[in-house]
């Protein structure tokens, strides 16, 4: 009888050991709070990447306004510029300060030194910003005869013109506009 009583110790033994294994398992005290952390701590790193993302996106949107309002400055410049040639009879005879007489002398050196760009606005009409309108000039340079006219003295002649358009007000960038231009005269 006595080996029953010791196989019968022994599976009981098992049968704790197993039982008190799978208690462990079965006990859920604290469960809840380590997988609410865990989700906490997945929705503050979204939020984290989120915060990043649309920081980044401000910025950008910051600047694309700085480029556009400086492009079309820049822009209004070059239709400013326009409207002066339409103006004038012969440019040649008027010759103003802001007419280059050819491209040659117009490098991008010289398109980069803003104290050579000689015509200004002249913005009559009010804006907000005085400085930006003062730091928006334009220049005007002479291609010569364009290609295929006669050099003939008492034709009209088509001449070619490079106008240039360029907003650069202090820290915020800097934007040229070029367009040609056809004048007979």
């Amino acid at each position: 009888m006595r080996i029953f009583n010791q196989g019968a110790r022994q599976m009981l033994k098992k049968r704790i050991f197993w039982k008190k294994t799978t208690s462990i398992l079965n006990n859920e005290e604290g469960a809840v709070i380590i997988a609410a952390l865990m989700i906490l701590v997945l929705l503050t790193i979204i939020g984290i990447a989120s915060t990043n993302i649309s920081n980044t996106e401000v910025k950008i949107a910051g600047h694309e306004l700085i480029y556009q309002q400086n492009f079309y400055r820049a822009e209004g410049a070059t239709l400013e510029a326009v409207e002066i040639m339409e103006g004038l009879a012969d440019p040649k005879t008027t010759d103003p300060a802001w007419l280059w007489d050819t491209l040659d002398t117009f490098t991008d050196d010289t398109a980069s030194d803003s104290t050579l760009w000689d015509g200004s606005m002249t913005g009559a009409d009010a804006t907000p910003e005085p400085s930006i309108l003062a730091d928006t000039r334009y220049v005007v340079v002479s291609g010569g005869i364009m290609e295929g006219e006669t050099l003939d003295i008492g034709s009209t002649k088509i001449h070619r013109y490079a106008i240039y358009g360029r907003c650069a007000p202090p820290k915020r960038g800097s934007t040229t506009v070029e367009i040609g231009y056809l004048k007979a005269f």
